[in-house]
């Protein structure tokens, strides 16, 4: 199981669609030195979470898509891996990437759990028949990974993964 610093997108600024922040910065915490990583802040705004100004004319913010990630890391020249549809291999894929590093997942075939437009986790650790994970929704206090029966994990997972390589 992977030791991952949590982050809780409760504590911070739009609470209800920064969860691909909050999982963004877990992996950077993990691979990059902690004087590297940017501050929350800076990270919502490089990701495209904006504060809501209607002088400004932004719109209001919609959450982080993996388009957003990718771009950031590619203009902070880091290396990723990722998936963006559900197949047979893919988690095949995702299963064997976990062996060398935590990834961002995205989940969003339950509406109850992951919201209408989906939710940003951190898998930690897959097993037999569970799976680890980190859920930035959960407050600060909760630094416990949460698990998961495997056959529903892969029934809510849609597909999308992403994977920093080469950091550390």
């Amino acid at each position: 199981m992977h030791q991952v610093p949590f982050v809780s997108q409760r504590t911070y600024a739009f609470p209800h669609v920064s969860c691909g922040v909050a999982a963004t910065m877990m992996l950077l915490k993990f691979h990059i030195r902690r004087k590297r990583v940017p501050s929350y802040g800076d990270l919502r705004k490089a990701l495209g979470v904006y504060v809501l100004n209607s002088e400004s004319g932004r719109r209001r913010p919609e959450g982080v898509t993996l388009d957003d990630v990718t771009g950031y890391l590619r203009r902070q020249a880091i290396r990723y891996r990722t998936t963006n549809s559900k197949s047979r291999n893919t988690w095949t894929i995702l299963e064997r990437r976990l062996r060398r590093a935590p990834v961002i997942v995205g989940m969003g075939s339950n509406v109850w759990r992951w919201g209408t437009r989906g939710h940003w986790i951190v898998v930690i650790d897959v097993s037999a028949d569970t799976v680890s994970f980190l859920d930035s929704q959960n407050p600060r206090t909760h630094r416990r990974p949460t698990t998961m029966p495997l056959a529903r994990f892969r029934r809510q997972w849609d597909g999308s993964s992403l994977q920093i390589v080469g950091c550390r």
